[in-house]
């Protein structure tokens, strides 16, 4: 996996937007919320800390106007840590890249972000 560069980052527009998270790691699976999300990758709030550089798979519940379709499944991205912080009270950040994304998942993300935008 392909370490982002400062400059690509700036490139992706953010969406500041709260969507349900899942973190699927080895023996376990964290509850979290977007920060915001591009289409390079995401800023997750949750309750336990991650390592910078950890790998794990992320599904991603996009709704629109706040509720989630029951017949869309979540989006699974593998994603990489790219910075971790403490953030507010006991939450902590972690800035993700998104893993290469196949054809169908680019596209369902960027029909997700450019709902957004409107």
């Amino acid at each position: 996996m392909k370490a982002m560069t400062a400059e690509e980052n700036r490139r992706a527009l953010r969406y500041p937007i709260d969507v349900s998270a899942e973190l699927r790691l080895a023996k376990q699976v964290l509850p979290a919320r977007t920060k915001n999300l591009s289409e390079t990758g995401v800023c997750l709030v949750l309750g336990t800390p991650l390592d910078e550089g950890a790998s794990f798979e992320l599904n991603l519940f996009l709704t629109v106007d706040g509720i989630e379709d029951p017949d869309s499944p979540p989006l699974d991205i593998g994603v990489s840590v790219i910075w971790a912080s403490p953030g507010n009270d006991n939450d902590h950040l972690a800035g993700c890249h998104f893993a290469e994304l196949d054809g169908e998942k680019v596209k369902i993300l960027k029909d997700f972000l450019a709902n957004i935008g409107e």
